[in-house]
């Protein structure tokens, strides 16, 4: 027979390991919280049943008591002082990571499964290439929007940022080049590549085919401003007065103007 002080010391060992070796325990305090709607049943007893637990069970097996929670070594819940059992980290231990957000704000909300086929995507004109808006905020709870885009030779930008908006580039064919941060890059099909918010920067093509790549954005609001580029290139042909009017909407869309982009040396 295990003796309950003995049972107890073994019980808290086991339980300091599953906290250390699963992201749901060993993310420390405050940095991940169960969400209300979980599954998960709960283990915790009450003071009296405590008490009058025993350490074994009917079939000789060993029960798992609540430890000396506050012990260091024992991360999680425990380490907020909440009363959890043994038995229930060890429970949390074993399921799974909720929506992958461990470590994080717990009032995000857990991305819903996503499918939008070609057909769905909508359409618009740049003058000297095309974007296809696959999602808007609207679809992502206004977290961010991704489309492809065509942008035939000659087509450029104006040297701009996005004051709340990281953009992402992934290239699919031909070779799209960014000027930020002092630098032109050359990104190739395969090439990945993130702006921050406040950047400078401009993309376009200086080649000789068309560059077809997936835009991105967080968050989303930048995908509308395509709709009215669309306007402005049915009425103007690509050149000054094109870019001229498209500097005017843009402060509206997240995106302050500032210019031609360098020439390249």
């Amino acid at each position: 027979m295990i003796s309950r002080r003995r049972f107890l010391e073994v019980g808290g060992v086991a339980a300091g390991v599953a906290a250390v070796s699963h992201p749901l325990l060993a993310s420390g305090p405050g940095q991940h919280q169960t969400p209300a709607d979980s599954s998960l049943p709960s283990l915790a007893r009450s003071e009296s049943q405590k008490s009058e637990a025993s350490p074994v069970t009917r079939e000789g097996r060993l029960e798992l008591a609540e430890v000396g929670m506050n012990k260091p070594g024992i991360a999680g819940p425990a380490a907020t002082g909440s009363q959890t059992s043994a038995k229930e980290q060890m429970s949390q231990a074993a399921a799974p990571s909720i929506g992958g957000n461990s470590g994080q704000n717990p009032d995000l909300v857990v991305p819903q499964i996503l499918v939008v086929s070609p057909e769905d995507a909508r359409v618009y004109s740049q003058g000297l290439g095309e974007a296809r808006i696959q999602v808007g905020g609207e679809r992502s709870g206004g977290a961010w929007w991704l489309g492809q885009f065509r942008e035939d030779p000659g087509f450029m930008t104006l040297l701009h940022l996005h004051p709340h908006m990281d953009e992402y580039f992934f290239i699919l064919q031909g070779v799209l080049s960014v000027y930020i941060d002092g630098t032109w890059h050359d990104l190739k099909a395969g090439a990945f590549a993130l702006v921050p918010r406040g950047k400078p920067h401009a993309p376009g093509n200086t080649g000789k085919e068309p560059v077809h790549f997936v835009g991105s954005g967080s968050p989303a609001g930048f995908e509308r401003f395509f709709i009215e580029l669309d306007e402005i290139a049915k009425r103007v042909s690509p050149g000054p007065q094109f870019g001229a009017e498209v500097a005017k909407i843009m402060p509206k869309y997240d995106t302050k103007p500032l210019g031609p982009p360098p020439r390249r040396t």
